[in-house]
């Protein structure tokens, strides 16, 4: 029998990333959506592509949120999912394509075994062609796991899923758990937000422009999602002041 695998959003006011997240978790067999308060229309739209979903008001205040947040989702797994699997997402980042299946591939491979993995992470940065190249490559800890309850998140800011220590059974064989990666990769949108607006402009003067052709419109907006538009660079000292202050540059 196939293993199930439960697909859970975190999110705030993050209608401009959900469908796209959402619908790289389509063929999740139950998806969850946790919602932190929004008034922009998240909540619904998640109720229409069939989540389940949890209402928990989100402190943006509280350096310890985010753990916290993430703690109401996993306690609410630990109650009607226990044992079976779950990939957490933040709303502003997109599975890649079969990515459901190939999470279920590496289930079968660990022979019933628990396990927390990580996931890579690809971070768009400015646009759509190109991507943090800090280190050649990218890990996002512990977002494919087993249900168990021995996991939680710390509560701080850029929580992480842990482990927390077994009691020992004399009775009772106790599972390895397998700490690892996974070879699935997660593209997280959040620093190249220009696209949007990039977006906006195309459909507009697609509609709009009398002096650019359509196919001029589209290598447009090609050329500027994926970093392509002709440019050169401009020099800090010809930046004016404001600029600069409003940057903290």
């Amino acid at each position: 029998m196939d293993k199930i695998v439960i697909a859970g959003v975190m999110g705030q006011n993050c209608l401009k990333f959900l469908p796209m997240c959402l619908e790289s978790l389509k063929t999740a067999d139950i998806i969850i959506y946790i919602d932190g308060g929004s008034e922009d229309g998240s909540i619904e739209y998640a109720k229409e592509k069939g989540c389940e979903i949890i209402e928990n008001e989100y402190d943006q205040k509280d350096k310890t949120m985010n753990g916290k947040q993430r703690n109401v989702f996993l306690n609410y797994l630990k109650i009607k999912y226990l044992n079976d699997w779950c990939i957490f997402l933040d709303a502003d980042e997109v599975l890649e394509d079969y990515g459901i299946q190939k999470l279920k591939n590496t289930i079968t491979q660990l022979n019933n075994k628990e396990a927390v993995l990580s996931p890579r992470i690809h971070h768009f940065i400015g646009d759509l062609g190109h991507e943090d190249w800090t280190k050649d490559i990218h890990f996002v800890p512990n977002r494919f796991f087993k249900i168990i309850n021995e996991l939680e998140y710390t509560e701080v800011e850029h929580s992480v899923l842990q482990l927390k220590a077994k009691i020992l059974n004399e009775k009772e064989e106790i599972p390895q758990t397998v700490i690892g990666t996974v070879d699935v990769h997660i593209w997280h949108l959040r620093e190249c937000q220009g696209i949007f607006e990039t977006n906006r402009k195309f459909n507009w003067n697609t509609q709009k422009s009398n002096i650019h052709s359509e196919t001029q419109l589209r290598q447009w907006n090609r050329d500027m999602l994926f970093g392509n538009y002709p440019r050169k660079r401009v020099h800090y000292d010809q930046i004016p002041t404001p600029i600069k202050q409003r940057f903290d540059i």
